[in-house]
């Protein structure tokens, strides 16, 4: 790390000219999967189908956001990235290589570990404690070889990797969040891993820095470590490309990597029962990822409401360019999660040119401050999810207005550059913090 001392109050108190920054985090791209001696994972599969799991697709793309940080962290000239990351499947244990200037540390997830984890779910009891030591044992000799400046953790909520950073006392950590699994909300939406709940509040206790863009993060996060200091910072947005019209084919679309009630899967055909008494002929189309135990109960619940010709299931897409191709057949969005600040898929509608149904969470009703772009349902009032999405097929005048206002809203919230400037000068800020005792500024912190 090269650092030159300001003497300035009003600027950061070091301009650092050169620093090395891990992220820590789990996803998959077509890039990395170029360079990657992957196994098709069959002895995987055919467990999983015994428990009820859909299929592990080793070459589908997932968690896109950390694909667009990575790509725009790289354009940084005075950043060295390197990027640690778990693969199920790897035919060795570590994978290491550089790619577009940037160094990947990809190890070999345990498969063990993922059995034990769905075993327990299955049965709802954690009968044992994982512990996770073959990932941990590898990411801690990652990161003494390379002896970075700072790690950014992006996913507290997974253990298997996440945990990593307990055994990490002398680089300092900040943890982004990308949610908090350990939000009372959940319970109510879908079982919950005791293990996975108290692990998390292990690295929050041991985290000192945390990246929020809301208050509930900020909240959630405080209440396990009074002592922690938030800083706001949003994720990049999707950088989704201009996609030409196709041939409507649904009138909604609800579409997740995975289905299930907290992505509002179920409600969504539960609305759709209602909006079919006024629009006989209504189609849903149920696009993305589905486990065939969550697919079952959707199938059941479609038959009860003899909905068999106005849902459409569409499998997921390995790349998301395709998904979001498959995603401009339809006219309408219907997304009502129920976990999420802002659901990426809200924001990838809104660009793509969908008018937007979805419930209000702690983050939604932003999008309406300064124009109506999305319409906003009560959480877990069918009827009112129904009645918003009747009203869309009632006015076309209403859906263009809401497909104008959202594109403008997208398109401010979109500046990806200088989402990354600040978070590059929070590394700078942490580290100042961290190494010299300095006084963070506080126009960097979430609330000051």
């Amino acid at each position: 790390m090269l650092i030159v001392f300001l003497e300035s109050e009003d600027e950061l108190l070091l301009n650092i000219l050169y620093m090395k920054v891990v992220i820590i985090t789990h996803f998959s791209n077509s890039l990395v999967r170029a360079c990657l001696p992957i196994s098709r994972l069959k002895l995987d599969n055919w467990i999983r189908a015994i428990v009820g799991q859909k299929s592990n697709r080793f070459d589908k793309d997932f968690a896109p956001w950390i694909t667009v940080l990575i790509n725009e962290l790289r354009k940084k000239k005075n950043l060295e990235l390197h990027v640690i990351a778990p693969y199920m499947g790897l035919r060795n244990d570590i994978c290491e290589f550089c790619k577009e200037g940037v160094h990947y540390h990809f190890f070999n997830c345990s498969l063990s570990s993922y059995y034990l984890e769905s075993l327990m779910l299955l049965l709802k009891k954690d009968f044992m404690i994982l512990k996770y030591k073959k990932n941990r044992k590898i990411i801690k000799k990652f990161v003494r070889d390379i002896r970075p400046d700072i790690i950014n953790l992006y996913g507290a909520e997974n253990p298997y990797y996440a945990c990593s950073v307990l055994d990490i006392n002398d680089v300092p950590i900040i943890s982004s969040c990308q949610t908090v699994y350990s939000n009372p909300q959940r319970i109510k939406s879908e079982p919950v891993s005791k293990r996975r709940w108290e692990m998390e509040e292990q690295i929050f206790k041991h985290v000192k820095y945390f990246g929020v863009s809301c208050d509930l993060y900020d909240q959630l996060v405080k209440k396990v470590n009074p002592h922690a200091l938030t800083f706001f910072h949003r994720f990049p947005a999707m950088d989704i490309p201009e996609i030409e019209e196709r041939i409507k084919e649904f009138d909604f679309v609800n579409f997740a990597a995975n289905h299930c009630d907290k992505k509002g899967s179920f409600d969504s055909i539960l609305a759709l029962n209602i909006v079919k008494q006024k629009y006989p002929n209504v189609i849903l189309n149920i696009a993305g990822g589905c486990a065939p135990s969550v697919k079952n109960e959707m199938l059941q619940l479609i038959e009860r409401f003899e909905l068999q010709n106005n849902v459409v299931f569409t499998d997921y897409f390995s790349q998301h360019i395709d998904l979001l191709n498959h995603v401009k057949k339809a006219w309408y969005a219907v997304l009502p999660v129920k976990l999420d600040v802002i659901s990426g898929t809200i924001l990838q509608a809104m660009k793509l040119g969908l008018p937007v149904v979805t419930n209000i969470t702690s983050g939604t009703p932003s999008l309406n401050l300064k124009e109506q772009c999305v319409l906003l349902a009560e959480p877990n009032n069918i009827q009112d999810l129904a009645d918003k999405m009747i009203q869309l097929l009632d006015s076309s005048i209403l859906a263009n207005e809401l497909k104008k206002n959202a594109r403008e809203y997208y398109n401010a919230y979109s500046d990806n550059e200088a989402i990354v400037d600040r978070l590059v000068q929070i590394y700078q800020v942490i580290i100042d913090h961290h190494c010299y005792n300095r006084a963070i500024p506080k126009q960097f912190l979430f609330k000051y």
